[in-house]
């Protein structure tokens, strides 16, 4: 029993379970979604442990992930079964759930705590049960229906009601942000990344109905980070030059685009909706990640604070207006000490080298995991958290889907009609 459970040999993804269940995708989309917050809550809420309808959707939601992510272990646990997919990042990032888990003996509010730990648990669970049991190429597509099914509702909700998706900026303008649906950044870059590498077959309606979606959200999103994520897709484009036309065909698109605007000196007039003086400081998260660095050296550098906790008691501190630390890096630091953040560090460093080794690589399907994983990484740095949401699921869906795209002969038949050239000029 024990060594058909660890045994090391490759698995063919072309013999996995199938298509995912009905079920399956529900709970995809939502732990993708997060799910949605749907109102306005006082930050101090979580900390006093105040329930809610929403908090109880979040809480069901979440023991049910978990239930089926436990329901389908037992595949692993049979004779003859395909091995239990626990490499290298899925150990590191059990590590951190385990540096993390010993901060809620330190936390101030250890039930918040020991929630969103439960939340990074399942959420590297269940992406990598659902990559090894279902395949790379069906995680993809789910990716791509979720953050496809996201952005529209973002678009409505816009429309229907504005409170839920627009905030002001520190200039007046409204920026289209989704707070409450979704991030409109993570999941319009996701959208549109994943919509140019076919990651699904759509009807050009459709595709030409999504990307004017996509573009139309990371336009009014007025996000800088957005802007400068889709200047280095741009560029990685333009070095390697993929296959995939659709990729090609934007990266000359937003070229110029960006060559327009700098001849005809049209970004002065971006001035008026995002305030310059805030870019050195990135929106004064610079200064909140010092504090929040500070606090955690002085009061408990090996524990932390408190996964996520700490920044709720401590960001308001600096700046009521932040809320949380805005990283997943300054967030794992602030709540588990060194070794949590040692641990993230180390396992980020592993999946870029999976990234790099598969970019390298002529294949539609190795770039477009990469630049999917380059966009994470500059989201999870800047704001997103990886215990839930897009981020996280993506997060730990690629770092699970990269060591098995590392051998081409992992990759299945059907994931290889998918993104091959020849199968697109058809």
């Amino acid at each position: 029993m024990t060594t058909a459970v660890f045994n090391r040999a490759p698995i063919n993804l072309e013999n996995l379970g199938g298509r995912p269940s009905l079920l399956a995708c529900i709970l995809f989309f939502l732990l993708f979604s997060g799910p949605p917050r749907f109102r306005e809550r006082d930050p101090a809420a979580s900390l006093r442990g105040d329930i809610d309808a929403v908090v109880i959707l979040h809480l069901v939601v979440w023991m049910a992930a978990g239930l089926w992510v436990f329901y389908q272990m037992r595949f692993y646990f049979q004779e003859n079964s395909i091995p239990l997919g626990l490499r290298l990042p899925q150990k590191l990032g059990l590590g951190m759930v385990t540096a993390l888990g010993l901060s809620t003996f330190v936390s101030a509010s250890p039930s918040l705590t020991a929630f969103k730990v439960y939340q990074m648990l399942v959420s590297l669970a269940f992406a990598m049960v659902f990559v090894e049991r279902y395949g790379v190429q069906a995680c993809l597509r789910k990716l791509f229906q979720a953050s496809a099914l996201l952005s529209v509702a973002i678009l409505m909700a816009a429309v229907i009601s504005p409170d839920l998706v627009f905030v002001t900026t520190e200039t007046g303008a409204l920026r289209l942000r989704g707070d409450y649906i979704a991030d409109t950044v993570t999941v319009s870059l996701f959208c549109l990344v994943l919509l140019l590498a076919r990651a699904q077959v759509v009807s050009k309606v459709t595709y030409g109905f999504l990307l004017c979606i996509c573009c139309t959200l990371l336009t009014v999103s007025l996000s800088r980070t957005a802007y400068l994520a889709l200047f280095v897709i741009s560029i990685l484009v333009l070095l390697k030059r993929p296959n995939s036309k659709p990729f090609r065909r934007f990266a000359l698109i937003c070229g110029t685009t960006v060559a327009i605007f700098f001849v005809l000196n049209l970004t002065s007039s971006l001035d008026q909706y995002r305030d310059p003086r805030t870019v050195s400081t990135l929106s004064d998260r610079v200064g909140l990640w010092t504090y929040l660095s500070d606090m955690t050296l002085q009061k408990s550098p090996l524990f932390g604070l408190g996964y996520y906790s700490a920044s709720r008691i401590y960001g308001p501190q600096y700046n009521a207006d932040l809320g949380t630390a805005h990283s997943m890096f300054f967030e794992t630091f602030a709540g588990g000490g060194f070794p949590a953040i040692a641990i993230l560090v180390i396992l980020c460093l592993v999946v870029s080298a999976y990234a790099m080794n598969l970019f390298r690589h002529d294949t539609n399907l190795g770039f477009t995991a990469t630049i999917l994983f380059m966009v994470t990484m500059m989201l999870g740095f800047i704001g997103a958290d990886i215990d839930s949401g897009p981020v996280a699921i993506t997060f730990w869906s690629l770092a699970a889907s990269f060591p098995l795209l590392r051998n081409g002969d992992l990759i299945s038949t059907e994931a290889r009609m998918a993104f091959n050239p020849l199968t697109e000029a058809r």
